[in-house]
């Protein structure tokens, strides 16, 4: 009675489990996706950016149109990939660790089934 109230325990974490590791496979899909739609925000929003206030004032004060332009597509350049790189290794990393607490589980319910 014990162990099968285990089992079933176990078979349910683990539709859990794998419903969230779907989740999480849905959104790394989305995130993959979106490359193209981040890079045309980017190119609209660049010069309405030159126009946001910032500590110094804004960068069209600063540096002018054109050139507050180019340094934002700079930091762009330099911001966006490394942040997006790192983002897609820790979503591999989250879906890894789901895959692993599934197979600890099912080679638990595989013991507890003998």
């Amino acid at each position: 009675m014990n162990e099968t109230y285990k089992i079933k325990e176990l078979e349910d974490k683990l539709q859990k489990i794998e419903k969230t590791l779907n989740d999480k496979n849905v959104i790394l899909e989305k995130t993959q996706n979106s490359k193209l739609k981040l890079f045309i925000f980017l190119l609209l929003f660049g010069p309405i950016f030159q126009f946001i206030p910032l500590r110094k004032g804004s960068l069209i004060e600063n540096y002018g149109f054109p050139n507050g332009l180019l340094y934002f597509y700079i930091g762009c350049v330099i911001v966006i990939p490394i942040a997006y790189l790192l983002t897609i290794n820790n979503m591999y990393r989250e879906i890894d660790q789901i895959e692993n607490d599934i197979e600890l589980l099912q080679k638990r319910i595989e013991i507890l089934k003998k």
